[in-house]
C-alpha cells in the first residue's frame, strides 16, 4: 500500500484518483498545498518570490547533523539538533521583473520548540511615512505620496479581513481581524530604492498599526509597487511563538485526518515542526521532464550531499543526546495505515 509522502502527493492526475474532491482539495498549484500550508499570509500573492535556507549548528567545531529514523517500513521521522536555524527570504518581483527582499523569517530549534523571529525594513506604518519623507522631500507635490502619507499616518484606516482555511480547517479555525492596504506610491524606484537601501529589524511584538481594539501586524496592498507584495495577509498574523505554531506543530501529519475518505495514504510535508526541509533526493520523485517516477515504490533515498557532508544520519542515542536531540512533544500521534490520528 502506498505509505507517506509519495508521488500521488505531487502529480495531479495520480491524486485525482486517490483523493474524493481531487487535487484541488490539497494543493493550490503544485507542489504547495492549500492554506495555511503554504506561505504564511502570502497565500495570494501572485508576486513572491521565496528562497529557503539551513543554517547547521556546530559545536566544539565540529557540524551538528539532522537525525532521522523509520517507522512502519517507510514512514520517515527526523530531529533537528539544537540551534539549527530554517529560514526563507521573501521576495517581491515587480512588473519589471526586478527583485526586492521585503521580509526574512527564521525559526531556531530550542530544546523544546522553536524561537520565531521575522525580520522587516518599516516595523510600523510611522516609520514608513518618515522614510518617504527623507527619501522625497517634495513628498507633497507627489498626490500618490501625499495620499499614501495620509494613509499612513492616519489610524482609521484598518479593513476588517478574515481568514478560514476550506481544506485544512482542523489545524486553522476561522481567524477575523484587520489589513491596512496601503495605496499605491506611484514612484516605484521609490519602492525599490526603500526595500534596497532601508536596514532590516525585528517585529517582535511591534504593531504594524492599531486603533483601539483594531490592530494589524503588517502592511498589505493591492499595488503592484509596494514594499510588501499584492494581496500580502500577514498583517492578521501576530508574530510570536505560540501564534506560528499553530501550523507549523501539523508538519507530517496524515492527510486522513483531514478527509475521512482518503483512499491512498499520505502526509502534509515536512517533519520536527518545518514544512519547508526534507532529505530526500527529488531526482527520485520527478524526473527532469516533470515525470513522475516509482509511483508503486517507497522511491525516497536520502540526499548524496546531505550524506556525505555527515548533515543526514541515522539516530543513535547514544550518540546523539537529548540535550541535543530531543522531539517537540505533538498534538496528534502518528497512526498505522488505514487508521485515523488520535488527537490529544
Amino acid at each position: 500500500d502506498p505509505e507517506g509522502n509519495r508521488p500521488n502527493t505531487i502529480d495531479p492526475v495520480l491524486i485525482d484518483l486517490a483523493v474524493p474532491g481531487g487535487w484541488a482539495s490539497l494543493f493550490s498549484e503544485t507542489g504547495k498545498f492549500n492554506f495555511p500550508f503554504r506561505s504564511g499570509g502570502a497565500d495570494l500573492s501572485s508576486n513572491l518570490v521565496k528562497i529557503n535556507f539551513w543554517s547547521v549548528p556546530k559545536i566544539n567545531g565540529g557540524q551538528l547533523p539532522v537525525v532521522y529514523w523509520k517507522l512502519n517500513f517507510s514512514r520517515w521521522r527526523w530531529i533537528f539538533p539544537l540551534a539549527t536555524v530554517i529560514g526563507e527570504v521573501l521576495l517581491e518581483r515587480f512588473p519589471d521583473g526586478d527583485l526586492r527582499v521585503f521580509e526574512i523569517r527564521t525559526r531556531k530549534r530550542e530544546i523544546t520548540g522553536w524561537h520565531n523571529t521575522v525580520l522587516r525594513p518599516f516595523l510600523t506604518a510611522n516609520i514608513l511615512a518618515d522614510a518617504i519623507k527623507s527619501a522625497r522631500p517634495q513628498w507633497e507635490q507627489s498626490p500618490s505620496l501625499k495620499a499614501l502619507v495620509a494613509h499612513l499616518l492616519n489610524e482609521n484606516t484598518l479593513t476588517a479581513r478574515t481568514l478560514k482555511s476550506e481544506h485544512f480547517g482542523i489545524s486553522f479555525q476561522t481567524q477575523s481581524g484587520y489589513l491596512d492596504i496601503l495605496p499605491d506610491f506611484g514612484d516605484p524606484q521609490l519602492v525599490k530604492d526603500l526595500l534596497k537601501e532601508t536596514p532590516f529589524q525585528s517585529v517582535g511584538s511591534i504593531l504594524w498599526k492599531s486603533n483601539g481594539t483594531q490592530v494589524t501586524f503588517a502592511a498589505s496592498t493591492l499595488s503592484s509597487y509596494s514594499i510588501v507584495p499584492k494581496q500580502y495577509d500577514a498583517g492578521m498574523l501576530q508574530v510570536d511563538d505560540v501564534s506560528c505554531r499553530r501550523c507549523h506543530k501539523d508538519g507530517g501529519r496524515q492527510i486522513g485526518d483531514y478527509y475521512d475518505d482518503l483512499i491512498a495514504y499520505g502526509e502534509l510535508w515536512g517533519e520536527d515542526e518545518i514544512f519547508s526541509w526534507h532529505p530526500f533526493e527529488t531526482k527520485m520523485f520527478v524526473n527532469a521532464q516533470g515525470e513522475v517516477q516509482n509511483f508503486n515504490d517507497d522511491n525516497r533515498r536520502l540526499r548524496p550531499d546531505f550524506a556525505s557532508a555527515g548533515l543526514v544520519v541515522t539516530y543513535n542515542p547514544s550518540l546523539h543526546p537529548s540535550s541535543l536531540y530531543k522531539e517537540i512533544p505533538r498534538d496528534w500521534t502518528y497512526h498505522p495505515i488505514n487508521k485515523k490520528s488520535n488527537p490529544k
